[in-house]
């Protein structure tokens, strides 16, 4: 066989790669290429994600001292001098709660009329942007305080649901 009868390039089974085909492994490695940068691109970074997280831990504990609070309002008639008061009964727990958890957020109840208090705490991000989710608990970066109040009536703490105990 002479060069000039070589046909092998024209003919997939040789070996050869046809025009067509290396213009589709071109389009093929960069559309990859670009999907890779703009991923990249688009997701934030391991830092933030650590500190959005912190953030929604941070509204977790607000929601469940909020209900603690008004559970102690409750059982005792008024609101809690200080946030580790609630710790003192095991009705009035906040969830997951310890004293050092519980100083990460300041407490300040309000004389007049007896009812409101504020939670006060400090945010790595804001979560403006997300409505859906936290919307009572909206904040900025920085610190944040929420003006709260105690459930007049227990109509009002939302559905309660009791777990009784039974054998399987």
């Amino acid at each position: 066989m002479t060069p000039a009868n070589d046909n092998r390039k024209d003919d997939p089974g040789a070996g050869g790669f046809r025009r067509g085909n290396v213009v589709f492994v071109g389009a093929s490695v960069a559309v990859v290429v670009l999907a890779l940068i703009a991923g990249l691109v688009v997701s934030e970074s391991p830092w933030a994600a650590r500190e959005r997280k912190l953030d929604q831990l941070l509204v977790v504990r607000l929601t469940t001292i909020e209900t603690a609070i008004a559970s102690y309002h409750r059982i005792n008639g008024k609101l809690p001098v200080k946030l580790t008061d609630l710790l003192d009964s095991p009705q009035t727990i906040p969830y997951g709660a310890t004293k050092e958890t519980l100083a990460e957020i300041s407490y300040t109840a309000v004389p007049e009329p007896g009812l409101d208090y504020s939670l006060c705490a400090v945010f790595l991000r804001s979560n403006t942007e997300i409505q859906a989710v936290y919307q009572a608990w909206q904040h900025d970066a920085g610190r944040k305080c929420f003006a709260l109040k105690v459930p007049a009536k227990s109509s009002e703490l939302g559905e309660t649901y009791f777990v009784r105990p039974h054998r399987l």
